[in-house]
């Protein structure tokens, strides 16, 4: 609905929804008054927003008053105690939805006239979640602007769709990762995929999300990324795909994002011959692995900002056709080979907010602790660094 992430949403856009004529629907409430604190409005506050989660996601908006036979927003009226009061909600929904919504944010937006809402961001989940305050345990889900205690064959249906959207995206990056390997280069191949993709999330000729597939920033002098200056975005089956000799990033309609590095030495990705290395070795360059992952998030990030996407993600760092390639320890003393298959599949990791530093930190660890090492190099305290 809001075309930006959460963070940003301010009061233009919230004020925007009343000179729109914005109505109520699936993924839209709007509430005139707070929640109060005796057990029924507690109750119904998690019915509200977990009704949300049990279908689409949406939001919800606290100061709004609509009118009562179209649901289209009329008025803000001002939430007096906005910030304690998000406080409040924030953590009775922790303590009383089971299991917890992953993503679910809140915030207080100052509008006009110094009049606060409250806006309660409420991401589609894989999960179902059960109301759990003081013995209730139901399920609710909203329908278009009404919502009702879910049915067992409502439940049920559910969780068989969940579970389908779930295989899909097992199923999806299986089928990369074998089409990569069968085509028999030598590759890193890094992924990041919404946790229930969408249909469709952009139009191919977007013109913005070309140019931030082409080029999105956070390369560092001198260094490896993931921006390209001669080459542009052309529609493909999947989606949109830019490459040249080496490299390729592919967005696909429903959000899945790949890019594939060719680990080529005439490119300088390999190195045969370092301090401490046998004869001949093929040690892949640390600073290749870690800046082609951090700028490949860079890169998602901004894509998802553009299509309006700000819900959970996982995302994967596979090296394929590599036996008998080695990374070198942090330090660069030694150099560990692999040997257990052609393929180094790290399981997709699953984050919350997408904070590139964070994330990059996290793949590459895991896949310099594949080859035996504690971490890889090139971060301190969570940062980059290159020094």
């Amino acid at each position: 609905m809001f075309n930006k992430s959460f963070s940003e949403i301010n009061s233009s856009d919230i004020e925007g929804l009343l000179t729109s004529g914005a109505s109520e629907h699936s993924n839209l409430e709007f509430k005139k008054q707070i929640w109060g604190t005796a057990d029924e409005e507690v109750r119904e506050m998690l019915r509200d927003i977990s009704s949300i989660a049990n279908a689409y996601g949406g939001y919800l908006i606290v100061g709004i008053d609509e009118e009562d036979d179209t649901g289209k927003a009329k008025e803000i009226i001002n939430v007096s105690n906005a910030e304690q009061d998000r406080d409040r909600i924030l953590a009775s929904c922790m303590a009383n939805l089971h299991p917890r919504i992953i993503g679910l944010d809140i915030k207080m937006v100052e509008c006009k006239d110094n009049k606060k809402v409250i806006l309660i961001k409420i991401p589609d989940s894989l999960n179902l979640h059960q109301i759990t305050f003081k013995g209730l345990y139901q399920f609710w889900k909203r329908h278009d602007r009404q919502k009702s205690r879910m049915t067992y064959e409502e439940i049920k249906d559910t969780i068989l769709k969940n579970n389908l959207a779930s295989s899909q995206n097992i199923s999806l990056l299986k089928e990369r990762k074998s089409l990569m390997n069968g085509r028999g280069r030598s590759v890193l191949m890094l992924t990041a995929q919404p946790i229930k993709p969408e249909a469709e999330l952009f139009k191919v000729g977007n013109e913005k999300v070309r140019d931030i597939i082409r080029k999105s920033g956070g390369e560092r002098r001198g260094g490896w990324h993931l921006n390209f200056n001669s080459s542009r975005p052309l529609p493909s089956i999947n989606g949109l795909i830019i490459n040249d000799t080496i490299r390729k990033v592919e967005f696909f309609r429903n959000g899945y994002t790949e890019a594939v590095i060719e680990l080529k030495e005439d490119y300088g990705y390999l190195l045969k011959d370092i301090a401490s290395a046998t004869e001949g070795l093929k040690v892949i360059r640390s600073h290749a692995l870690v800046e082609f992952t951090y700028t490949f998030l860079i890169k998602v990030q901004a894509l998802m900002k553009e299509v309006g996407y700000d819900a959970p993600m996982s995302f994967s760092i596979n090296l394929i056709n590599i036996n008998g390639f080695a990374l070198s320890e942090p330090e660069g003393r030694s150099e560990s080979i692999w040997s257990d298959g052609s393929q180094v599949i790290i399981e997709p990791l699953t984050f919350e907010f997408l904070l590139p530093e964070i994330i990059a930190k996290e793949l590459c660890d895991r896949l310099w602790q594949a080859f035996g090492f504690e971490e890889s190099p090139h971060f301190k305290l969570g940062k980059l660094d290159f020094t």
